[in-house]
């Protein structure tokens, strides 16, 4: 249960603001039905550095505390193809910690859920044995892994495609609350969103912001410019 925040081509010059507006949400954001508020369970961002490698900043504190820490880290970056940030709200106890922070990294991608799987340690025994997580990693890692062992295999001919069946299919066989996320390959981010319950919670709306696509699970109402609410089902690549 989280926020999720990304950025093409982001430019500290053009979107630092947009981040601002964003970390609100660790304060306002909107919560699950008899939740109590705040998103503060952990944060993280992650882009990509001059060679093309993911680089990521993350913590298992409140993001409103650390709110300066969060931007003083973000002003380092001058550019990135990608900016993913998340506010965590944990739905698993004890898990408060920067290893369980969102977003992950691995190879060349960059993961986000907004969403808990269920199901996780039986979709773990579905990914190939050398990129699999350790036994003690949390529903998103494991989704994350999948998601990715899919997308390496190469079996359908685009990213697009391998992540759209990936999603498909654990949609169908896994005990899920919601799946909605963001993946990203270092070229594009794909903003998935689906849920089993929640409508009004697991949501992503899309917009542009200084030329570049923009999607957040809410409308940040400092940013003038038009959002647009993601349907269920949709896979968008930006």
């Amino acid at each position: 249960m989280c926020r999720v925040l990304g950025i093409k081509n982001y430019s500290k010059n053009i979107h630092l603001p947009l981040v601002g507006e964003f970390l609100r949400l660790a304060v306002c954001g909107r919560v699950p039905e008899n939740s109590k508020p705040g998103h503060t369970d952990g944060w993280g961002f992650a882009g990509y550095d001059a060679a093309g490698a993911p680089s990521v900043v993350k913590s298992g504190g409140s993001a409103i505390d650390e709110r300066n820490r969060i931007l003083d880290e973000i002003k380092k970056i001058d550019a990135s193809p990608v900016l993913i940030v998340h506010l965590r709200k944990s739905a698993w106890d004890d898990t408060t910690y920067a290893r369980h922070a969102h977003p992950f990294t691995f190879d060349k991608y960059i993961f986000a859920h907004n969403g808990t799987v269920e199901d996780y340690k039986n979709l773990a025994g579905e990914i190939p044995s050398d990129i699999r997580p350790a036994d003690d990693s949390c529903d998103t890692e494991v989704l994350f892994r999948y998601l990715a062992g899919r997308v390496m295999s190469g079996h359908l001919p685009s990213v697009y495609n391998n992540l759209r069946a990936a999603f498909a299919d654990v949609a169908v066989n896994r005990a899920h609350t919601s799946l909605t996320s963001l993946f990203s390959d270092g070229k594009d981010i794909y903003a998935f969103r689906e849920y089993t319950k929640r409508p009004d919670y697991y949501t992503i709306h899309a917009a542009s912001v200084g030329y570049s696509a923009v999607v957040s699970s809410e409308p940040l109402p400092g940013i003038k410019t038009n959002w647009r609410p993601m349907e269920a089902g949709e896979l968008l690549r930006l």
